[in-house]
């Protein structure tokens, strides 16, 4: 197995890792150890994710096969630390949420330029009803919840 395909296989790990809240939960749900997570993808890995074990990964979560090999989005190798972890977090993400967190992040900007130009107060409200009214870049209309919207989170669950 290359030297590449055993980094993106552990970049990979640990971004699932991430994923779906951390050691304890994927050794649950792969019905391995988190002893055993830890020696593939912990701080200091002490065992290589071989490809009995990358085929296992995918098929529990019902990846394509070789999901794992990928490479990371080249995004990742930012040297902006906080750019890099959006570009991690959103490497595997749907289109329609990376097209929101577009949106978003293009409203922030134009509001932080705006407020050099305009010193004063932002009316939030104000500033939600614009955003939604405008595409920006994206094709489709993006919707904004109102601040004082109520937010209602479910966890995925396994297919």
């Amino acid at each position: 197995m290359s030297d590449s395909i055993m980094k993106n296989r552990l970049w990979n790990l640990r971004r699932l890792v991430k994923a779906v809240g951390g050691t304890n939960s994927l050794a649950d749900t792969l019905g391995r150890s988190p002893a055993y997570i830890t020696a593939l993808c912990g701080p200091n890995p002490q065992r290589n994710i071989g490809d009995k074990t990358a085929t296992h990964i995918e098929n529990i979560f019902e990846m394509a096969p070789g999901t794992l090999d990928l490479d990371p989005p080249r995004e990742v190798g930012n040297s902006d630390p906080i750019l890099a972890e959006i570009a991690e977090t959103l490497a595997y993400g749907q289109d329609q949420d990376k097209e929101f967190i577009l949106a978003m992040s293009q409203w922030i900007v134009s509001r932080s330029l705006d407020s050099i130009n305009k010193p004063g107060k932002i009316n939030l409200s104000n500033e939600l009803d614009s955003l939604n009214s405008s595409s920006l870049s994206t094709k489709k209309p993006v919707h904004i919840p109102r601040a004082d919207a109520k937010i209602i989170s479910s966890k995925s669950s396994k297919r």
